[in-house]
């Protein structure tokens, strides 16, 4: 199945923020609570090792997503306990402010856009991006990787979804799953209820999103040919594919990071 890179109404700059926020809260909301995301623990901690970082810098962070259980899961496993940065293009200002009051102490965010392409150089530690990278056409998706490689930064792509039958299936449930969910989500908002039952208009956007962004995912292949011409004796990258626990889906992932000074 060949990448169609068709458009998700959350990238759109005129869909209504309050829209967008209740998209990525929802997100969020369903990142938080799923433990799959725990077999990408290592290959973020690798990153944190291999460049001698205690930072972990997130772009395309959302309402704040599965990077803040990843983080505490290497607290937790990997005899590090790295300071997370959050940081969005369309930042969702309230999820990321509820997300850095983190009893922990050890999370913060940025309120102004940040652009994944050109990242401010006063943002040291590892980039990362989880469930974010398919919403990039090529060329733009290896300015981001060419960013991280150019600042000495480590780098690690992660995503959740995959272009397969397996991966789409999944998807199908996420209309219910919005249905299901959307009573527990805080905090209470009255209209999230209104735009998801009488006026069903989240849950159709977030169903037409999985969908494209499944089709917008980039295979291992894919990956490795986005950083063929950027490794160096300098740099190196690694494209793999981890099985997502609890589903039949395998998904691409790629770490790339400096060599030790």
């Amino acid at each position: 199945m060949s990448r169609i890179h068709l458009f998700e109404f959350e990238d759109q700059p005129w869909l209504p923020r309050l829209l967008r926020d209740f998209m990525t809260g929802w997100l969020d909301f369903m990142n938080r609570m799923n433990s799959g995301w725990d077999a990408f623990a290592p290959q973020v901690a690798r990153l944190l090792r291999a460049s001698r970082s205690e930072q972990i810098v997130d772009l395309g962070s959302g309402g704040g997503g599965p990077v803040l259980r990843i983080r505490r899961v290497i607290a937790e496993t990997q005899a590090i306990d790295p300071f997370l940065l959050l940081t969005d293009k369309y930042p969702n200002r309230d999820a990321l402010g509820r997300a850095a009051a983190d009893p922990s102490g050890r999370v913060d965010y940025r309120p102004e856009s940040i652009d994944a392409t050109t990242v401010p150089a006063e943002f040291q530690g590892v980039r990362t991006m989880f469930c974010s990278f398919h919403h990039f056409q090529p060329d733009v998706a290896r300015q981001i990787l060419t960013d991280a490689r150019d600042k000495g930064r480590a780098i690690g792509i992660f995503e959740a979804t995959a272009r397969n039958v397996p991966a789409i299936l999944v998807i199908l449930t996420a209309p219910l799953a919005v249905l299901v969910t959307t009573p527990f989500i805080r905090p209470f908002r009255w209209a999230r209820l209104i735009f998801t039952y009488p006026i069903p208009i989240l849950p159709l956007l977030c169903l037409w999103d999985g969908l494209v962004s499944c089709l917008r995912s980039y295979s291992a292949r894919e990956l490795g040919m986005l950083v063929r011409d950027l490794e160096s004796d300098s740099y190196s990258w690694e494209v793999g594919k981890v099985r997502f626990p609890k589903t039949p889906v395998n998904v691409a992932y790629l770490i790339g990071w400096p060599a030790p000074s």
